[in-house]
């Protein structure tokens, strides 16, 4: 685990992640087209894993060796 940015954006607007190893991001009560994007801010090597969840279904999930990881799901 290393340092992480992102964003998240959709009809709601956007907004910067940020954050160290694994961590759950709560975004709130979003509706219509989220896209969320992450990606490695300290240069570490391993997986970047990015999973989208609503009330405990995961709604798209996607994890990349190069360092990133982009999702988009209409909610």
């Amino acid at each position: 685990p290393g340092n992480w940015g992102g964003s998240a954006s959709g009809t709601f607007g956007y907004r910067g992640l940020s954050g160290n190893g694994e961590q759950t991001v709560n975004l709130g009560s979003i509706s219509g087209s989220l896209t969320v994007s992450t990606w490695k801010t300290d240069g570490s090597s391993g997986t970047m894993s990015l999973t989208i969840k609503r009330d405990g279904k995961v709604l798209g999930s996607q994890s990349n060796s190069y360092g990133s990881a982009s999702i988009t799901v209409t909610l």
